[in-house]
C-alpha cells in the first residue's frame, strides 16, 4: 500500500510537471515531482528488498540492477531529500502555494 500511494502521487505530480511547465510553476512542480519520484523508488527499493530477502542483494539476482539504477537517476540533479529541502525554501520564500494537481 505504501508503495501505490508513493507511485501514484509520483505519477500526479509527473503529469502536473508536465501541464504547468510553461507557467510560473513549472519549475516548482517539476523539483516536486522528481522529490516525489526519488521517494517513491526508495520506498519500493525497501519494501522489495525485505520481499526479495537476502536474494536481493547478490548479483545474480536482476532486483540489484535497478535499485543501482534507481539511485542514479535520483541523484541526478539532486536527490529527493534536497530537492525537498529545496521545495520547502521556495514556499517560504515565495509566501505562495502552487495550484495542487489532480490525482489520476
Amino acid at each position: 500500500a505504501d508503495v501505490k500511494v508513493a507511485f501514484t502521487a509520483a505519477r500526479s505530480a509527473t503529469r502536473a510537471a508536465w501541464e504547468f511547465s510553461d507557467t510560473d510553476d513549472g519549475p516548482l512542480t517539476a523539483m516536486a515531482a522528481k522529490a516525489l519520484a526519488g521517494s517513491a523508488q526508495q520506498t519500493a527499493s525497501t519494501h522489495c528488498f525485505q520481499v526479495h530477502g537476502g536474494i536481493a542483494f547478490t548479483v545474480e539476482h536482476g532486483f540489484q540492477q535497478w535499485v543501482r539504477r534507481g539511485l542514479v537517476l535520483d541523484r541526478l540533479l539532486g536527490g529527493h531529500e534536497q530537492l525537498t529541502r529545496e521545495v520547502g525554501a521556495l514556499l517560504i520564500e515565495t509566501a505562495r502555494v502552487p495550484r495542487i494537481p489532480q490525482l489520476y
